[in-house]
């Protein structure tokens, strides 16, 4: 069911922005968003099989999304601490925002 709602409410704002080209959506992808204390605890493990998106990461990631200028339409942006981009695809938050993880 979340994937399903995550996926609707997506189609909703792609429509939405269709039906009013003066309007500027960003749906932001981002993978399991920690806060400071989340992303200290999973430092410390000896490993982390799964991508995570650090708090850092996360203002930066909010702060260039709000200061997007001259955008329209609908845009969906993926999101993740993964420095490599290993795990996803984040072209689009480079490419619209200026945007890549730094792992923090």
């Amino acid at each position: 069911p979340y994937g399903l709602t995550k996926h609707l409410g997506e189609q909703v704002c792609r429509t939405f922005s269709a039906a009013h080209d003066w309007m500027s959506i960003l749906a932001m992808r981002m993978v399991l968003p920690c806060n400071e204390e989340k992303w200290e605890r999973r430092a410390s493990l000896p490993y982390s099989p799964l991508i995570a998106t650090g708090p850092q990461d996360l203002r930066n990631l909010y702060l260039a999304a709000l200061a997007l200028e001259g955008h329209r339409g609908f845009d969906a942006i993926n999101a993740s601490s993964d420095v490599e981009a290993v795990h996803l695809n984040q072209g689009k938050a480079k490419a619209l925002l200026g945007w890549s993880p730094r792992g923090e």
